[in-house]
């Protein structure tokens, strides 16, 4: 992930939910055999190794919104039973919240204080993962779990509606105005890289009054504003100012999204 040049504010977003990783409640029923059960060490700890370090203020803290990149593998086998890293191009990051027991223990306790950008590898032991029920077929009772997790966004209550100039490159003239007509070309990704639009790939621009919130995202309408002809900006821009919990046929609902801005026209003029 990019450093950011600068985080702005627009507002305030509601909350949503996923349902990958959620904690299971699984009842065990009947006798068990075989092996005596392992017993619960209440000190055993996630161990964190950074791999890569993060960038910007933002460190993860419970009750934040955080969106990942990550595959998970048995410990003791190596076996990988999910990710969502396989093709990056083809997945979108995965969003949990913080301190809400919405997730495994161990990813609660693992991913505190990491930053944007920010890789760790965490070996989590069963009492913090599945426990000695296990998870579905592939994680069985008291298997040990390493992850590997790459924090690609965040938000904290309050700065739904922040959104992150990555990169500029100045244009020349007058700079735009809400009122303007502008013309535009954009890419769109989510942040594991997965295309959802690229105007240049469909061979028209994107045209708008700038402040319309009938026909443009309010983020578009935020980062456009002040750049003159020919001038390229790329932003992220959190949920709440692309279509929020719901998305619409292009973006999905509850996702940030970064894109690649090019004012080709301000007011007829090229």
């Amino acid at each position: 992930m990019a450093a950011m040049i600068a985080r702005f504010r627009l507002g305030t977003a509601p909350w949503a939910t996923l349902p990958l990783l959620l904690v299971a409640a699984l009842a065990l029923s009947g006798c068990q055999t075989g092996p005596a059960k392992p017993t619960a060490d209440p000190n055993r700890k996630v161990k964190i190794t950074t791999t890569q370090e993060g960038t910007g203020d933002l460190k993860v803290q419970n009750g934040d919104s955080v969106w990942v990149m990550y595959s998970g593998r048995i410990s003791k086998t190596g076996v990988q039973f999910d990710a969502n890293t396989d093709d990056p191009t083809n997945s979108e990051p995965f969003q949990l919240f913080m301190g809400m027991g919405m997730v495994i223990k161990g990813w609660e306790e693992g991913l505190l204080g990491a930053k944007i950008g920010e890789k760790r590898t965490l070996e989590i032991p069963w009492e913090k993962g599945y426990g000695e029920n296990g998870s579905g077929e592939a994680i069985k009772p008291f298997d040990d779990l390493t992850f590997e997790v790459e924090v690609v966004y965040i938000t904290r209550p309050g700065q739904d509606e922040f959104w992150d100039l990555v990169s500029e490159t100045k244009g020349t003239g007058p700079a735009a105005k809400i009122g303007d007509q502008v013309s535009i070309h954009y890419k769109g990704t989510y942040l594991s890289g997965k295309l959802w639009d690229d105007t240049r790939a469909r061979g028209k621009t994107a045209d708008f009054k700038l402040g319309d919130r009938t026909r443009v995202i309010p983020g578009v309408n935020a980062a456009v504003e002040g750049m003159q002809v020919g001038g390229k900006r790329t932003v992220i821009l959190p949920p709440a100012l692309v279509f929020g919990l719901t998305g619409n046929q292009f973006i999905t609902g509850n996702q940030p999204v970064k894109m690649e801005l090019e004012l080709v026209s301000l007011n007829g003029r090229r």
